[in-house]
C-alpha cells in the first residue's frame, strides 16, 4: 500500500524488490519560515522585548511608590472627612495605621518575589525558550493591574501586590536570560548594563504617570499600565528565539525605599501624591545614563572595580539621606538621591554579567546554559529578601517616630 508522506502529504512512490514492494524515502520538506522571521529573531528585537519587559514590571510597580498610602487611605477611610491643607494629607488619626498597611503592602511584593523567583528560575533551566514562562509573567502582571483598578478591599491590594512580586520574578529572571543566551561573554557587560537603564526608565516614566491619580481618578494609572501590558504581551507573543530557528537559519553563534520614603515626604513636609513621585525622579534619572556607562566599564576594566567604586559611594549616600527632616529643606535630598541612585546602578550592572561568567565557568566547555535562569533567580530572591527586611525596620522606625512626636 503506498504510504502518505506526514510532511508533505504525498504519496511516497514505490520500488518492487524481489517481488515487495518497497518504499522509497522521500526527502524531508524545510520547515516553513515564520513570517518576518529576520525581524522577530534579531538581536535587536530580541533585546527590546526583554527591555521593554523591564520597563513595563517597573513601570507598573513604580506607580505605586507615591500612591500606595493615598489607596489604602481611600479604601480604609472613604467615608471620614480629609485633612487640613496644612497638615498631613491623611485622613484623620490614620497616619500609623496607614504606614502599617503600606508596610505590608510592601512585605507581599517581596514575598511575590520570593514565591516567584525559584519558581521561575527551575523553570528557565527546564526548558529552552524564554516566552512561555515570560507570557506567565505578563499575565500575573495584567491581573494585578485588574485588581488595583477595581479594589474595594484592602486584601485585594495585598493580593495584587503578590502578584506583581510574581510578575516582576518572572521579568527579571527571563529577560536576562534572554541576554545571556544571545551575546557572547565579552559583550554582557555593556549588554546587561543597557537593560538596567530601563530598570530606572522605567521608574522615571512611571512616577509621573502615577500623579494621574490626584487628576483623572483612582483608576487612571492603571489604564495606563494596561496599555503597556498590552504591548509588552504582544512582543513576547511574537519573539523567534534561537532555539525555535529553523536549522537552517541557527548556526549557534550569536551575532552578537520605598514606599516609607514617601510616607515621609508626606508627613514631614505635607508632600502630595505628585510632588512624592516628582522628588523620586532624582534617585531614577543618574540611573539610565549611570547602568550602560558602569557596564560598558565591566567589559573594558571587570566588574571587580566597578563594584568596589560604586560600593564605597553608595555607603554614605545611604546615610546622608537620612539626616533631613521637617526642620530642614528638602533639596537636599535630590542631591543624595542623585548620586545614590547612580552608585546603585553602578552595584547592580556588575552583578548580572557577573553571574553569567560564573554559570559559564561552571559548565566548562559545553555550550549548554544549565543553571542560568536558577543563578538569576537566585539574585531576585536575594533583592526581595532585601525589600522585605529594609520595610520592615523602616516601617519600625516610622511608627516610633510617631509616637515619639
Amino acid at each position: 500500500m503506498p504510504f502518505r508522506s506526514h510532511v508533505t502529504g504525498a504519496v511516497a512512490p514505490t520500488t518492487t524488490v524481489d517481488g515487495r514492494e518497497k518504499q522509497q524515502q522521500l526527502p524531508q520538506q524545510p520547515r516553513k519560515k515564520p513570517i518576518l522571521l529576520s525581524v522577530r529573531a534579531s538581536d535587536y528585537f530580541i533585546f527590546a522585548t526583554a527591555a521593554i519587559g523591564l520597563f513595563t514590571s517597573t513601570f507598573v510597580h513604580s506607580i505605586l511608590f507615591p500612591l500606595s498610602p493615598f489607596i489604602i487611605d481611600r479604601i480604609n477611610h472613604k467615608d471620614e472627612v480629609s485633612h487640613d491643607s496644612s497638615d498631613s494629607p491623611f485622613s484623620a488619626a490614620s497616619d500609623a495605621e496607614t504606614s502599617r498597611d503600606t508596610g505590608i503592602l510592601v512585605a507581599l511584593y517581596a514575598a511575590g518575589l520570593l514565591a516567584g523567583s525559584p519558581v521561575f528560575g527551575w523553570l528557565g533551566d527546564k526548558i529552552q525558550q524564554r516566552r512561555i514562562p515570560m507570557l506567565l509573567g505578563i499575565s500575573a502582571s495584567i491581573a494585578a493591574n485588574l485588581m488595583f483598578m477595581f479594589a474595594i478591599a484592602y486584601w485585594m491590594l495585598l493580593l495584587a501586590r503578590f502578584l506583581q512580586g510574581v510578575s516582576n520574578a518572572c521579568v527579571w529572571t527571563m529577560s536576562l536570560c534572554l541576554i545571556a543566551d544571545n551575546w557572547p561573554e565579552n559583550q554582557l557587560g555593556f549588554q546587561m548594563g543597557k537593560l538596567f537603564g530601563f530598570y530606572p526608565l522605567g521608574i522615571v516614566t512611571g512616577l509621573p504617570v502615577g500623579v494621574l491619580y490626584s487628576k483623572l481618578g483612582h483608576q487612571a494609572p492603571f489604564i495606563a499600565s494596561m496599555t503597556l501590558c498590552g504591548i509588552d504581551f504582544f512582543m513576547r507573543l511574537v519573539i523567534v528565539e534561537r532555539c525555535h530557528l529553523p536549522k537552517e537559519c541557527n548556526n549557534n553563534n550569536p551575532t552578537k525605599s520605598k514606599t516609607i520614603l514617601t510616607m515621609r515626604l508626606a508627613t514631614e513636609w505635607h508632600f502630595d501624591e505628585a510632588a512624592c513621585g516628582l522628588i523620586l525622579l532624582s534617585f531614577m534619572v543618574p540611573s539610565i545614563a549611570a547602568g550602560a556607562i558602569c557596564g560598558w566599564f565591566c567589559d573594558k576594566y571587570g566588574t571587580k572595580i566597578v563594584a568596589l567604586i560604586s560600593l564605597t559611594m553608595i555607603a554614605p549616600m545611604i546615610m546622608l539621606v537620612t539626616i533631613p527632616n521637617r526642620t530642614t529643606p528638602f533639596w537636599t535630598l535630590i542631591i543624595y538621591f542623585a548620586l545614590g541612585g547612580s552608585a546603585m546602578a553602578g552595584c547592580q550592572s556588575t552583578v548580572f554579567p557577573e553571574i553569567a561568567d560564573v554559570v559559564s565557568n561552571e559548565n566548562g566547555n559545553s555550550s549548554e546554559k544549565d543553571g542560568l535562569a536558577t543563578s538569576y533567580a537566585l539574585f531576585n530572591a536575594a533583592y526581595g529578601t532585601g525589600i522585605n527586611n529594609n520595610n520592615n525596620i523602616r516601617t519600625d522606625i516610622y511608627i516610633y517616630k510617631y509616637y515619639l512626636y
